[in-house]
């Protein structure tokens, strides 16, 4: 009763203008409100009638586009167009047909509009010149903190980053000098540069797992090469258009009706759009040479061109480059691991089945944060130690470290079946001599013929060897630790030790930068305890919520 009160009111105060029902239709058309309810909403003065909606739906769209139309025709605009497939499912009211619903395949996309006066963060430190000039040349404007536009003109008030000319008389330039193996090796101040971001982020890393060390400063942030932080962009919406992009043709029929409702000419294509894709399977299923030269003998060159997308790679592209250099290097074989292999390190942390297969982009990005927060807590936490800061009993040896709270990490003691020493190899060589080993089902045959046999990890010498080398006496062990090991930890001394555990262990390797006593701190405990929750609907191969962490 009060509701229908409270509306009453509302529609005697706007009977005037219907602002109120105005925007009553319009949420609920949003909404998806039938038709037949929102005519029966209308006579009670709760909203607007259908045919009223309808006008008015198209009455925005049609100002959304004519806005859209005089932002892309501005020469000072850096607009970017991003498109994606869009499916729903229709359901047919025919009852004779036995199939009710089926899948429709269209396409909606954005134009977004990066502000044209961007300045640079004065906070955000900047690299050195002479790396900026080794990777950019010593034409680029160096950044700054000044307001300076993205999208320069040139002297007939053209972008200037469009001009394709210039730009083909710059890729079809001979090198000034043949390339050798110097051009691969870093410099002095690309390897300094390096070395200080990774300083910076393992110092912040630790910092974030250890909130006891309530530090009234701040390391300081990594340098950029190229600092370009923008302010704010404005989103600007199409129409969802009736193609399907999941070919070349459907690419070529969305671009071109794009084109169509914003009015572009086959002169806008040529110098102010720049058609590119991020994929280069795509780009090898173009169309031909010879069919190029007969588009360019066409009316409308330029607009033909729209079938022969240029390959550009994105940032994506090289971060899941290096994921995969990663894996392929690190992970070792599902038969044959050390200790340290991700492979080993990801079924701790969760992620059971991150190395098999595919690589699956998101869930590396995890792990790897996960893994190098791990490392970065081990090797600093490790050098504080060592410099009498924090917990001086061996963690995870039993001892009483005092009163304080302690918190444990994953414990898992690893048992081997064999007493076997690494300093003894007759003995090693004996204990695994005495199991059978049979050969796998694919791997004989009646006629005699063997193939090389799998070897499991706990059966192969070499591997055993290995892991008892690197393995702590004991197994692994709880990792224990005070609560506020370091709170007391001075700023300065955190600095110094830190950079100078951080440059060593880049010298070598974690275990040629840690003590036998500080092997119970292996990235086992580390690795387990650092493990961010689960993303709804994914545990990473784990059963529970308490496996995952």
């Amino acid at each position: 009763v009060s509701t229908t009160a409270l509306h009453l009111l509302l529609f005697g105060r706007n009977k005037a203008c219907n602002m109120f029902q105005l925007t009553m239709g319009l949420l609920f058309y949003a909404g998806r409100v039938g038709k037949r309810v929102i005519e029966i909403l209308a006579r009670g003065g709760m909203s607007v009638s259908w045919k009223t909606i309808q006008r008015l739906s198209s009455a925005l769209a049609d100002d959304a586009m004519k806005e859209t139309r005089a932002m892309v025709q501005r020469s000072d605009t850096f607009i970017t167009l991003s498109i994606d497939n869009l499916n729903w499912m229709s359901s047919p009211r025919d009852k004779t047909t036995l199939r009710k619903s089926h899948m429709e395949a269209a396409t909606a996309g954005n134009l977004y509009v990066v502000d044209d006066q961007v300045r640079y963060d004065s906070t955000a430190p900047i690299c050195s010149p002479a790396l900026f000039e080794d990777v950019f040349g010593p034409k680029l404007e160096k950044p700054t903190t000044e307001p300076r536009t993205v999208s320069p003109l040139d002297d007939n008030g053209r972008p200037a980053a469009m001009n394709r000319e210039a730009r083909d008389a710059y890729r079809s330039r001979a090198s000034e000098a043949d390339i050798d193996m110097y051009d691969f090796v870093p410099t002095l101040e690309e390897h300094k540069h390096l070395t200080q971001c990774i300083i910076s982020h393992a110092q912040r890393a630790w910092i974030e797992m250890h909130p006891e060390a309530d530090f009234e400063e701040q390391p300081d942030a990594p340098s950029q090469v190229f600092p370009l932080v923008p302010k704010k962009s404005t989103v600007l919406p199409l129409p969802v258009y009736d193609h399907n992009e999941g070919s070349i043709q459907g690419n070529i029929d969305v671009l071109e009706a794009i084109c169509k409702d914003l009015g572009l000419d086959d002169a806008d294509l040529a110098q102010r759009i720049m058609s590119s894709i991020g994929d280069a399977f795509t780009a090898t299923l173009q169309r031909k040479a010879v069919q190029r030269r007969e588009d360019d003998r066409s009316d409308t060159p330029h607009h033909d061109r729209l079938q022969y997308l240029q390959v550009l790679a994105a940032f994506f592209h090289y971060q899941y480059a290096y994921q995969k250099y990663l894996s392929e290097t690190h992970a070792g074989t599902a038969v044959a691991q050390d200790l340290l292999s991700m492979r080993r390190m990801s079924s701790v942390a969760g992620y059971k089945n991150l190395f098999t297969g595919n690589l699956d982009f998101h869930d590396a990005d995890a792990f790897f944060h996960t893994y190098f927060k791990s490392m970065s807590d081990l090797i600093i936490s490790s050098a504080l130690r060592k410099a009498g800061h924090g917990n001086q009993s061996v963690p995870g040896g039993g001892d009483d470290i005092g009163d304080e709270t302690l918190v444990e990490g994953d414990e898992t003691v690893v048992e081997h079946e064999m007493d076997l020493d690494p300093d003894d190899p007759e003995r090693l060589a004996s204990g695994v001599e005495s199991v059978q080993l049979e050969p796998r089902h694919d791997q004989s045959g009646d006629d005699g013929n063997q193939g090389q046999q799998a070897i499991p990890v706990e059966e192969d010498v070499p591997q055993l060897r290995e892991q008892a080398m690197a393995m702590p006496e004991g197994g692994r062990r709880t990792f224990r630790h005070s609560e506020r090991e370091f709170a007391k930890v001075p700023f300065e001394d955190f600095v110094k030790i830190s950079t100078e555990a951080v440059t060593n262990m880049m010298r070598g390797s974690v275990l040629d930068s840690s003590s036998q006593d500080d092997h119970i701190d292996l990235l086992f405990s580390q690795v387990s305890r650092n493990v961010p929750l689960p993303r709804p609907g994914r545990l990473h191969g784990a059963q529970t919520c308490d496996q995952a962490r």
